[in-house]
């Protein structure tokens, strides 16, 4: 079954019986924010849902994304699904494998939690994480070794303390032979030292996922995209 595919001020949004819900790669656990809510249906499954057990600020969100938001869909609910399919050309979501061009690029990914990768920051090959719940994209000091602060930016991480205000940088990405020019932050505060303590070096975010189609396998382990 397809879902309609909600973009709303860089956030990918899915949704599910008329309730919007983030689609975040970046978050290991999938909830809600009404307590009357306790599962959800998917494909004609049930899905439990715990309640808001991050304790986010739902308001907050809600006033940066534009919508009211019902919860967030993460990596528990994708790993027990198979897939999470996303095509921006017909504007739907799946949670069930889709063909994509023989053409298609794969990149594989490590699931520990968060979805860990490959990819070339600043001409090096950095082990990045591979998230749908970032607007921006981020990378460590290191990793921005030679680069020119382009200005500040402001972003809202819940899951990493909430507001970040740190420097922008013009960064070449490459991933899969593909390459652009993505604006990213320098992560700092309690995201540097999470992902420092992962040896993580980087987050690509929606920013970087440029691409119309785009499938997470989790049966292969792979992020295919077109």
């Amino acid at each position: 079954m397809d879902y309609e595919l909600n973009i709303q001020n860089n956030h990918y949004l899915a949704v599910i019986n008329g309730r919007n819900f983030i689609i975040d790669t970046g978050s290991a656990l999938s909830f809600v924010f009404d307590k009357s809510l306790t599962e959800i249906e998917i494909d004609g499954r049930p899905f439990p849902m715990s309640v808001n057990p991050l304790r986010l600020n739902q308001k907050k969100l809600e006033e940066l994304i534009g919508v009211q938001i019902a919860g967030l869909l993460g990596l528990d609910l994708f790993g027990e699904s198979g897939f999470l399919c996303l095509d921006k050309e017909r504007m739907t979501v799946s949670f069930k494998t889709t063909a994509l061009s023989p053409d298609a690029k794969s990149l594989p990914f490590t699931n520990m939690l968060a979805l860990m990768a490959s990819a070339t920051l600043n001409g090096q090959e950095r082990s990045v994480i591979l998230d749908t719940g970032a607007q921006i994209g981020y990378l460590s000091r290191d990793a921005a070794e030679g680069l020119e602060p382009k200005g500040k930016i402001t972003d809202y991480a819940p899951s990493f303390g909430g507001e970040i205000k740190t420097e922008s940088y013009a960064v070449p990405v490459e991933i899969c032979g593909e390459e652009s020019v993505s604006t990213m932050g320098e992560m700092k505060g309690l995201l540097k030292m999470t992902l420092g303590m992962l040896g993580v070096d980087g987050i690509i975010g929606l920013n970087d996922f440029r691409w119309t189609k785009l499938v997470f396998d989790f049966y292969l382990n792979e992020m295919v995209f077109e």
